[in-house]
């Protein structure tokens, strides 16, 4: 709880963008694809990374952040 919790939502934005985004290096992974590698780990990330409260409220907001994502995307 010293971290801020706009850095927390930051990092956890931020990842989800990483895995959604397109790199050189690696194809862009699908929303379902990232929520499952947030939620559930893929041994580069694991949940306990992210702030339990930030976790949830990211989680309810499944269908919301994939709107947000493909809308800034176009």
């Amino acid at each position: 709880n010293e971290i801020p919790i706009e850095a927390s939502i930051t990092t956890l934005v931020d990842v989800y963008d990483a895995l959604r985004s397109a790199r050189p290096y690696k194809p862009a992974m699908t929303h379902e694809q990232a929520m499952t590698i947030i939620l559930e780990g893929d041994g580069r990330t694991d949940p306990k990374h992210f702030r339990p409260d930030v976790l949830e409220a990211f989680k309810n907001a499944n269908g919301a952040m994939n709107h947000i994502f493909e809308t800034m995307a176009d």
